[in-house]
């Protein structure tokens, strides 16, 4: 699949869920306008890149990081945002190993090098966090300083290109299997717990009749 390809089938799912009333089932408690406002400064700043010798910056990877810090602001106080920024330096650093490896053994992809290390850290976000923007803001920041971090180390031997099309695919995949994953376990443990309450509530009426 050519690079970028991705990007376009997701986001264009994304926008038909949301137009379809899915909004609440994905992302709980983020407006509409919110949404709107990122979908057209990302759409605005998608392909334009900005060249400074050798590094190579398009803006929406800009966008991508300036959603992070927004989303970092709504987190609580410093000690809660400390806490997330931790995990998002682990999970971090797991991208940039998972990077490396899948460089040095290609033999390892299942689907995609990017898709693989989208999947992987999407099941480590759905563990970590489920709250839609600390979620976002966790992977978004991870994702941000593990493409940077693996960048700057292969520097000597190419050009640093933050933002590509490749790194634009594995971002969109995480945060839209993560939200999948996170709500679809969320709607299926509140069915559980209802199913289970009504039950109790039958064989409490049995009892007494």
């Amino acid at each position: 699949m050519n690079p970028g390809y991705l990007t376009f089938i997701l986001v264009s799912v994304i926008v038909i869920l949301l137009a379809c009333g899915w909004k609440e089932f994905l992302l709980p408690g983020v407006s509409n306008k919110r949404l709107a406002l990122f979908f057209a400064v990302w759409l605005g700043g998608n392909g334009i890149v900005l060249s400074l010798g050798s590094v190579h910056l398009t803006l929406s990877y800009a966008v991508v990081a300036g959603l992070s810090l927004v989303l970092l602001k709504t987190a609580g106080d410093v000690k809660q945002s400390l806490g997330l920024v931790m995990v998002s330096l682990l999970i971090a650093a797991c991208d940039y190993l998972f990077l490396e490896i899948y460089s040095v053994n290609p033999f390892m992809t299942v689907i995609d090098k990017r898709a693989d290390i989208a999947l992987i850290l999407g099941s480590v976000g759905v563990l970590l966090n489920r709250h839609p923007y600390r979620q976002m803001m966790i992977l978004s920041l991870a994702l941000l300083l593990g493409e940077a971090w693996y960048q700057v180390s292969h520097f000597a031997t190419k050009p640093i290109k933050l933002g590509t099309a490749d790194f634009m695919d594995q971002w969109w995949l995480t945060i839209f299997a993560t939200r999948v994953a996170t709500a679809t376990v969320q709607e299926g443990y509140r069915r559980s717990k209802r199913m289970m309450r009504n039950l109790a509530n039958r064989r409490e009426r049995e009892w007494k009749e």
